[in-house]
């Protein structure tokens, strides 16, 4: 039985326990007592009177309104609280007694009937178990069924890679305001590691998310949105994405985020070629970065592909937009949206993943220079931006001629080791020959160098490869 203000609810239903249903009648008797004291209280004040029952003061009558009348002389306690007044007389004491002892009896019996009905019932558990299981299966394939259809959601394969085309983000393509914007998802084992660079909010965590969301999707069963879906089925999904604060654990997003990367820095694991020969597949890396510079590793592993999103605005540090930008537009936007984009220095987010590297820079600058009040600081910080950019672009000017030095140094250490394999390998009548050739060497190496400067790096090829060419020494 459960206390209100109106009558009790009851747990179980009339009728099924004799004891039961002569204490609910008792119950029903206080409460009729109850409702007539307050019909008459109600007609003797000529003001609105209803009944409370709590479990520190039991029953009591609230008068409502302000009441400046004289109070009949069976109330023993009198309590104000705004304009309502709360009364108790000596009949509503003796009320709530016997209300308390009958709800006591009540809750007691209904304990003992319900051990006795676990008890009846506790040999069919098992069954029960079964029976929820059986529910929860189809109530999960009757949701799948129906989202589904609704959203025409494709049926995926499995295979040794992932290949999704026109892959959509299934939150989104539920509950979003507006159609997500499609995107392919590929995966092998000759490109098993993808790096996505892009500007804040153009979709690289979302697009994360969604392919969790989808290989989650696909695993458990249920059909997943795109045009064509083939997945390799995973054991584990690993994520670090973003940390948010903990109030409970007094944690600020920084704190939580430091923790949790002092967690990572303090583990050490060391392994190698683990069951090198059973490993048939490697696993998928997907990463998302703000940092240019790991956009370089994929020239030194070729399993690493880079893709990035684009943005298209009106950048002001630039003269005007570039054509690549404008044919960039042209692939996903109307003519009236780029119109818009020349009028206003706004920013537009294609959400559309593409290969190669994010070229989109101080997309900051151009989304901070939106806000009036920042002119100032967004004109110091184009300042500061051509300067970085100047002294990156000589920086990397003097890196780049370091390869090619490099590469020369390599090829005529090589020349020069294979000459003096040859001369100790020669015997004495060909010294004099040997030493005649290292005089052309020299004299080949020394015109290569003066006239390296003025080629470009083909000629440099040419003439290296010329400078180094030896006659065939035969030997007698």
């Amino acid at each position: 039985m459960v206390k209100s203000t109106n009558r009790p609810k009851y747990f179980s239903y009339s009728g099924f326990d004799e004891r039961l249903d002569s204490l609910r009648a008792d119950v029903i008797v206080v409460i009729d007592d109850v409702e007539s004291l307050e019909k008459e209280f109600s007609e003797r004040f000529n003001m609105p009177v209803r009944y409370n029952l709590t479990n520190t003061r039991g029953f009591s009558l609230e008068i409502i309104g302000e009441f400046k009348g004289i109070l009949p002389t069976n109330v023993v306690s009198v309590a104000k609280r705004q304009k309502s007044t709360f009364i108790t007389t000596l009949q509503l004491a003796h009320l709530s007694d016997r209300f308390e002892l009958l709800y006591n009896d009540i809750c007691l019996l209904t304990d003992q009937i319900i051990l006795i009905l676990l008890g009846k019932i506790r040999p069919h558990f098992g069954c029960m178990y079964k029976l929820v299981e059986a529910i929860s299966i189809i109530d999960i394939i009757q949701s799948f069924a129906e989202v589904s259809k609704a959203r025409d959601y494709i049926r995926p394969i499995f295979g040794s890679n992932t290949k999704i085309i026109k892959a959509r983000h299934p939150i989104i393509d539920l509950f979003g305001q507006q159609k997500p914007i499609p995107n392919d998802i590929e995966l092998c084992k000759e490109m098993n590691v993808i790096l996505i660079t892009g500007p804040n909010m153009s979709g690289k965590s979302t697009y994360l998310r969604q392919i969790a969301l989808l290989q989650i999707l696909a695993q458990i069963g249920c059909f997943v949105p795109a045009e064509q879906a083939r997945f390799r089925i995973v054991n584990e999904i690993f994520s670090k994405i973003r940390q948010h604060d903990n109030l409970f654990m007094g944690q600020s997003t920084f704190s939580s985020e430091i923790n949790h990367i002092a967690f990572i820095l303090n583990c050490l694991a060391l392994a190698t070629s683990i069951t090198e020969t059973l490993c048939r597949s490697e696993s998928f890396v997907i990463l998302a970065t703000h940092l240019q510079q790991l956009t370089s590793i994929g020239y030194i592993y070729r399993n690493l592909a880079n893709y990035h999103f684009d943005i298209i605005y009106n950048d002001k540090i630039h003269s005007d937009i570039d054509n690549d930008s404008i044919n960039r537009l042209h692939h996903f936007q109307s003519q009236t949206i780029f119109d818009q984009i020349k009028e206003q220095n706004t920013i537009i987010y294609s959400y559309i993943l593409r290969p190669g590297i994010c070229k989109d820079l101080h997309y900051g600058i151009t989304l901070a220079s939106q806000i009036e009040d920042l002119q100032t600081v967004v004109e110091l910080a184009k300042c500061i931006a051509k300067y970085y950019m100047r002294k990156k672009e000589s920086i990397i000017n003097q890196i780049s001629n370091i390869p090619n030095l490099l590469m020369k140094r390599v090829i005529i250490m090589k020349s020069f080791c294979d000459l003096i394999y040859d001369i100790s390998n020669s015997t004495m009548q060909f010294i004099e020959q040997q030493r005649i050739y290292l005089e052309n060497f020299q004299k080949r190496m020394h015109q290569y160098w003066t006239t390296s400067s003025s080629h470009d790096d083909d000629d440099d090829n040419n003439i290296l490869v010329e400078s180094i060419s030896s006659p065939t020494i035969e030997n007698n």
